[in-house]
């Protein structure tokens, strides 16, 4: 008896590939139990070792024939029941489901490799390696195929709804193998022009069915920022409300208050006095409305870094001029001030100066309106731009309005300015 190397290529090589792709898909649906990383390499392993007889003793041998026997029952009952989990009637028919796709994807390679007469699996006869490879290539890309419809078919069915993406995709596998079939059996022009017809429309509907997703993106975008501008809009209206009634018990102590005064005056104690005119004038004004803009969001959103600073022991010092600029979303203004704050007050508060101080500022100069902040820096800081999601994140703003987002660190102190396109 010969034996032939590229016997054992073809009955184990390509058993040994599909049952690795087999277990990954039906996991997609059922609990696997083979969770180690070496299981399914050693199932594959197994069940094409159920090969070895036809390579050895031939395909019709009395030994091939037992284990094809054998083969039976330990692939469609024994692999599904005692390598995953759930119903039994459930293992069973997705696993059947897959083992049919088994066959008809060796059935294609037979066809495609040898010829349309030659179509019985057991007649396959390749005798040369680039056969054999291009026989394994088409077994498994058909295999893919057939597993990703049985997975989508069995995920809708467990789901209990049909989502539109399930349609163009099993348009798509359908056509796939309509041209299969044309290929391999000659059927004619008409079937091949259904299949790409078809084909086609199932590419058109999956692209609509994409920027359907895009535009719904979209949308949960722009809603996501109109409860961020909302939160911040709350934000400074409880802040308003908060010194509104710091004021109100101002005015309910006032007239005791100056009445103390008066008779720490009359007394003579006028250092006594003063302070508690000095407290007096300190607890008003930190009821004033800070206002450092005509902008609310970004008044609220200035007003919470301003306590941020205070935590942090940086002092904070805004000078803006912000002109109306109907080209630039006020929501966006609110990400570029976060941003150059955040990373002003985080590299002032770490640069090891005393009484560290951030200075934000604007300044518009013909069409562009410039944002700078300016900071104390430790020598490591450095300039870094292009580094750090925040900067990302200004880089984006800056060129989405036609400008650029710059830093410049010299002799410890940290610059960053955005230029923005207000008029255009």
């Amino acid at each position: 008896m010969q034996i032939q190397w590229i016997d054992f290529f073809n009955w184990i090589f390509p058993p040994f590939l599909v049952y690795l792709i087999h277990p990954v898909f039906m996991g997609m649906v059922i609990p696997s139990r083979l969770r180690c990383w070496w299981h399914v390499p050693a199932l594959a392993a197994f069940v094409a070792l159920f090969n070895i007889p036809k390579a050895l003793w031939g395909i019709y041998s009395p030994m091939a024939d037992l284990f094809r026997l054998l083969t039976v029952p330990v692939l469609l009952v024994a692999v599904p029941l005692l390598c995953f989990e759930g119903p039994v009637w459930k293992r069973l028919m997705v696993n059947l489901l897959l083992f049919s796709g088994q066959i008809v994807g060796e059935g294609i390679a037979v066809w495609v490799v040898t010829s349309p007469t030659q179509v019985r699996i057991d007649d396959l006869v390749v005798r040369s390696l680039p056969d054999a490879i291009l026989y394994t290539m088409i077994a498994i890309v058909c295999n893919i195929l057939f597993d990703a419809l049985v997975v989508i078919l069995a995920r809708t069915l467990q789901g209990r709804k049909f989502s539109p993406v399930y349609l163009p995709v099993i348009g798509i596998t359908v056509s796939l193998w309509g041209n299969f079939y044309v290929y391999v059996s000659n059927a004619g022009a008409l079937i091949w022009c259904i299949c790409m017809g078809l084909s086609a429309m199932a590419f058109v509907a999956l692209l609509y069915y994409v920027t359907e997703l895009e535009r719904k993106q979209a949308l949960e975008e722009e809603l996501q920022d109109t409860r961020h501008r909302m939160a911040l809009e709350q934000a400074h209206y409880r802040a308003v409300e908060d010194r509104q009634e710091a004021l109100a018990r101002i005015r309910h102590d006032f007239n005791n208050q100056l009445a103390t005064i008066g008779q720490l005056i009359r007394q003579g104690e006028e250092e006594g006095a003063r302070e508690m005119i000095d407290a007096l004038a300190a607890d008003i004004a930190a009821t004033r409305p800070a206002s450092y803009c005509t902008i609310p969001v970004v008044n609220a959103l200035l007003t919470e870094k301003e306590k941020t600073c205070a935590q942090a022991g940086v002092t904070f010092r805004c000078d803006l001029h912000l002109p109306k600029m109907p080209a630039v979303e006020p929501l966006h203004l609110c990400g570029i001030f976060a941003n150059l704050l955040d990373n002003a007050i985080r590299a002032a508060a770490r640069s090891g100066v005393p009484q560290p101080t951030v200075r934000l500022s604007s300044m518009e100069s013909g069409d562009y309106l410039f944002i700078k902040t300016v900071n104390p820096a430790a020598p490591a800081e450095g300039p870094r731009e292009g580094h750090g999601y925040g900067s990302r994140i200004l880089q984006d703003l800056a060129r989405r309005y036609g400008g650029e987002y710059r830093t410049d660190c010299t002799e410890g102190v940290y610059t960053a300015v955005v230029s923005l396109e207000i008029r255009k």
